[in-house]
């Protein structure tokens, strides 16, 4: 039992680091001229104002939350968080089988 789990912590390990750097490699570049309005827009006095007149602080807070959490899966950050996810489940893994390797007195 504590074999398998070791292989496979290491396999989860290798796939998914592969996969974060095939996707750091391949992600493409936001486009400048759209993705700077946009932001622009989003970051003015105006936008902020009407946000918080339609909703209040508390929208503002809760949009600003869901574009940081998007922004996550998206182009490089997305292979950043595919690799840090894949070495939290493999240290799982490996710690179980640690534990399962003990004996039990």
């Amino acid at each position: 039992m504590q074999i398998r789990l070791y292989l496979l912590a290491a396999f989860i390990l290798v796939a998914g680091l592969g996969s974060a750097i095939a996707i750091y490699v391949n992600a493409a570049e936001p486009a400048d001229s759209d993705s700077n309005m946009v932001y622009d827009y989003q970051h003015s006095k105006k936008f902020r104002h009407e946000m918080e007149r339609m909703g209040g602080k508390l929208n503002m807070v809760l949009s600003e939350t869901v574009q940081e959490f998007e922004e996550l899966f998206q182009g490089r950050n997305l292979a950043y968080t595919v690799a840090s996810s894949t070495i939290v489940i493999s240290l799982g893994i490996f710690y179980a089988a640690g534990l399962a390797g003990k004996k039990i007195e």
